[in-house]
């Protein structure tokens, strides 16, 4: 051990050029000066309970252990039968060395905090405390052999008071593995992650914070998401040292990968919900792309800070297309390295995905015009059609009756012109003339006709302005029955011919919509009223 003074000497010999592992075993080293509890002096893998880790304890206070059912960096997980009241648990042993008598005493204090957590998407912390840990060691081929054992091959012993958690016992897969085995689509993926943030959200209203969200620690059933082990992390306080606590390197690259670049520069003091916002970032991203943002499973401790601090994650688009867009914008800015820019609350992530899924604009995107506009027809596709038919419609009715009146006019122009050259002719030329008079009347009275019919329709349309509509959207098929009705009524009907005309354009559009009922009626009672004409 060598004195403070001599220590930037020391690190100048052995880190030699590199900068980056310089400055992390700096921190270290003035962490362990600052008061960690001999921090550098505990082995960092081999740590372990002080009872073998190949035995069962049989009981932990009132509990009896039924089986293992995993191990991490912060203890043993068991299944274990609570006396009163009965029920199963998940009870967790937490390793002594990540304890000290002032973290004893603040494990206590949040773990009251945290079994105030009720929500349907968190593992509920049903008791923490100290308890002595009666060990059942399973002995094979010693049976009689020692003192101690009995006719079983079990010798039973008894350590001291450790730290443990009792909490709900959680019957369901991992969230990675959950997603792959129902094959869920995007849409059904981003749903779930919605329900995990209203989780993490609770728990934020209630001030505490997860600090190691990742798959593993979310399990799913046919009920929904259940986040698990909720402010263990918090508990123990110390980010970087749970993290290293592990059995070997995959699972502690697996943990570094979900942490935030703040939480990475160990400055406990900065660290708030945004932590988790950055944590729920690169969950979602790997479940929707099967990749994590940052591979770092192969680099070393110093290297995989740097990349996590530094470097831009690889945009979710790019792995798969049908992820471009919103689901990206939302990604990335989870995922952004200032805390600032990120999504303030986890409800704010949440609520971003569920404006995506409802296509309605989304605050991870610039909030330009022909974004909203793009929105705003996916969420009002039936509506758009129809206002599209219906322009459609007019348009080609006042095209056929301008052209229709052109020529009409064009017409009653050259007879006028023959009755002028007739002026001096005989008694025929003045019969020719009288008869071009009498086209050039009926030429009017036609574009007369085009003229009301026009305003005919331009008053049916005149429904699907949202002031005369009151709000709703009419359909094209509204709009059609409110124009036949209107022809049954209007003053305009009074005209055999417009009438007819109207008939025939209202019984093609309903053919058109396959309405042939109606399209029957009204161009059957037009073909008559030409007939008769």
């Amino acid at each position: 051990m060598v004195s403070p003074e001599q220590r930037p000497a020391l690190l100048d010999d052995r880190c030699a050029s590199d900068l980056e592992l310089r400055a992390f075993v700096s921190r270290m080293l003035e962490s362990d000066s600052n008061g960690m509890q001999g921090f550098l002096a505990e082995p960092v893998i081999t740590q372990s309970f002080s009872f073998p880790e190949d035995t069962l304890p049989s009981s932990v206070g009132p509990y009896r252990i039924i089986r293992e059912i995993g191990r991490g960096g912060m203890g043993v997980v068991y299944e274990a039968q609570q006396v009163t009241p009965q029920r199963t648990v998940a009870l967790k042993l937490i390793r002594p060395g990540l304890t000290s008598r002032d973290s004893i005493r603040r494990f206590r204090h949040e773990a009251e905090i945290l079994g105030q957590l009720q929500h349907s998407g968190i593992a509920q912390i049903f008791e923490a405390g100290m308890a002595d840990v009666d060990v059942s060691a399973r002995v094979s081929d010693q049976v009689g052999t020692a003192p101690g054992l009995d006719q079983v091959g079990t010798a039973s012993t008894s350590s001291g008071p450790q730290p443990f958690l009792a909490m709900e016992l959680v019957q369901g897969e991992p969230l990675l593995a959950y997603a792959d085995r129902q094959q869920l689509d995007v849409r059904a993926k981003l749903v779930l992650v919605t329900k995990i943030c209203d989780a993490v959200q609770h728990a934020h209203q209630k001030g505490v914070i997860h600090r190691d969200l990742k798959p593993g620690n979310i399990l799913v059933n046919d009920a929904g998401p259940k986040v698990v082990d909720f402010g263990v992390a918090r508990v123990t306080r110390d980010d970087l040292r749970s993290v290293t606590l592990q059995t070997g390197a995959g699972q502690f690259f697996g943990t570094i990968a979900y942490m935030s670049p703040e939480r990475l520069d160990a400055d406990d003091g900065i660290l708030d919900t945004r932590s988790d916002v950055y944590a729920l970032g690169v969950v979602a991203y790997e479940l929707l792309t099967g990749k994590q943002p940052f591979d770092v499973s192969d680099k070393s401790l110093p290297k995989a800070i740097s990349i996590i601090c530094t470097q831009d994650a690889r945009p979710a688009g790019a792995i798969r297309a049908s992820l471009s867009g919103d689901i990206e914008a939302i990604l990335m800015k989870a995922l952004e390295k200032n805390p600032d820019r990120r999504y303030p609350t986890v409800s704010a992530l949440s609520a971003d995905i569920r404006r995506h899924l409802n296509r309605e604009p989304v605050t991870a995107r610039p909030p330009t015009a022909l974004y909203h506009l793009q929105r705003f027809a996916e969420r009002n596709r039936g509506f758009v059609a129809g206002i599209a038919i219906a322009l459609v419609a007019v348009f080609i009715g006042m095209v056929g009756t301008g052209t229709f009146a052109w020529r009409e006019s064009r017409q009653a122009e050259e007879a006028r012109m023959q009755a002028v050259r007739a002026d001096n002719e005989s008694e025929k030329a003045m019969l020719q003339a009288a008869r071009a008079d009498k086209e050039a009347e009926e030429a009017r009275l036609q574009a007369g006709r085009a003229e009301t019919i026009t305003q005919f329709l331009q008053g049916m349309l005149a429904s699907v302005d949202p002031t005369v509509a009151r709000g709703e959207d009419p359909t094209v098929r509204q709009i059609l029955d409110h124009a036949a009705e209107r022809l049954k009524t209007g003053t305009m009907t009074e005209n055999p011919m417009i009438r007819a005309s109207l008939q025939h354009t209202i019984g093609k559009t309903y053919l058109q919509l396959a309405v042939f009922d109606e399209a029957e009626i009204h161009l059957s009672d037009a073909l008559d009223a030409r007939r008769a004409l």
